[in-house]
């Protein structure tokens, strides 16, 4: 019998990405994030997501632009900010809810909401963050939920 394990990753094996159409791929600047699309057999409308190393400064608001057109709702990032006194990547989210991020001529806004999302198990070397990314010129907003791991370490297995 085939375990749960193996059988998701069989069907990860077999996803026809020659179907998907276009708009499922993160076109443009490169952005350092894949997207991934709910599993094969899940009930429409399942969660997809990206996972990322982090945005460039240069490429935060086209980021954020693709996780909105995307529709994604739970962005994995598996890089620390800094790792050894280096600095691994940019944050690209707002300190506190009072201090939002601004871009586009202030069209585009990320806000830190002030609660974590609930529900989540607390992990070590995992924070979450719930951003909303509006935009106030086309009149839409959106929900992410941010799943930062911070134990990844550069040339070494993962803290569990």
């Amino acid at each position: 019998m085939e375990s749960n394990a193996a059988r998701i990753l069989n069907e990860l094996n077999n996803l026809d990405y020659e179907r998907r159409d276009d708009s499922s791929l993160l076109q443009g600047p490169y952005l350092n994030a894949s997207y991934i699309p709910a599993f094969p057999g899940s009930i429409e409308g399942s969660l997809a997501c990206i996972v990322s190393q982090a945005p460039t400064p240069s490429t935060f608001q086209a980021f954020f632009h693709h996780l909105h057109a995307q529709k994604v709702n739970v962005l994995v990032n598996l890089t620390p900010l800094e790792e050894g006194g280096m600095v691994k990547s940019d944050q690209y989210w707002p300190t506190t809810p009072t201090s939002p991020l601004h871009f586009a001529d202030n069209a585009l806004k990320i806000s830190l909401l002030p609660d974590a999302p609930s529900g989540l198990p607390l992990l070590q070397n995992l924070a979450y963050r719930s951003l909303q990314i509006s935009n106030v010129k086309e009149n839409w907003s959106h929900t992410v939920t941010l799943l930062h791991y911070t134990g990844w370490k550069d040339h070494e297995e993962g803290s569990r």
